[in-house]
């Protein structure tokens, strides 16, 4: 996973960045930060210390409207920008579908990007260039590096932000790879935010709320909550 919002609905308390530690029934989790970079990097990091099951764990865009806050989703495939794709491990994904408590949608295909896409135009330039219901930034790379290494892979996301919905930009330049505000950008953040610009802040919040609930609940439901 890439934030360490992400990482607390596995373990309560602080969250140790870009290095492994131990969550429920004996897994492992590495909060990468974002971008397929590290996102590799941390994949194979956790093969190198004996994992043998990647999954790519955390929030999304959603790209249809369906795909609301609240929701867990376990995509088919992984979808790159120029067409590639991979495979979800069919076993490992069905093992997860059955104990999944959250609410949940059919998702084939999720599409990974290689930046945060923040505008609802290009949201639904996305949806029509790709059949996907989900973006996120690296979720791609971890499934790459489960082929290489021969392994299973399954990507468990929530829906954060809808395809109808548009984020401040200048509110993207106030987190730092691992999602943690740097305060002092906010001042600049908010100088450049319109006043319709809050209204989607809030309504963010709200939904960044419901899609922790959603991951927090299916990994008790897992095992893997510590």
């Amino acid at each position: 996973m890439a934030l360490a919002r992400e990482a607390r609905t596995l373990v309560a308390g602080r969250v140790p960045l870009d290095r492994p530690f131990a969550i429920g029934c004996g897994n492992h989790c590495w909060v990468s930060g974002m971008g397929a970079v590290r996102a590799g990097r941390a994949a194979r990091g956790l093969f190198d210390i004996g994992c043998r099951r990647l999954v790519s764990w955390g929030f999304a865009g959603g790209l249809d409207p369906e795909a609301r806050a609240g929701l867990i989703l376990l995509p088919e495939r992984i979808l790159g920008g120029e067409g590639e794709w991979l495979p979800a491990d069919p076993d490992f994904r069905s093992s997860l579908l059955e104990v999944r408590g959250s609410p949940s949608l059919d998702c084939e295909n999720l599409l990974t990007v290689d930046r945060v896409i923040t505008d609802a135009a290009e949201k639904a330039l996305l949806r029509k260039r790709f059949p996907a219901i989900l973006v996120d930034l690296e979720a791609f790379s971890v499934a790459e590096v489960a082929r290489e290494r021969g392994i299973p892979f399954v990507a468990v996301k929530a829906p954060l932000d809808g395809v109808a919905q548009s984020l401040p930009q200048a509110l993207v330049r106030t987190l730092d790879p691992w999602g943690r505000l740097m305060v002092g950008r906010l001042p600049l953040c908010m100088a450049r935010m319109r006043k319709a610009d809050y209204s989607g802040v809030l309504q963010l919040w709200k939904n960044d709320r419901l899609a922790h609930r959603a991951l927090r609940h299916f990994a008790r439901n897992l095992g893997w909550a510590t």
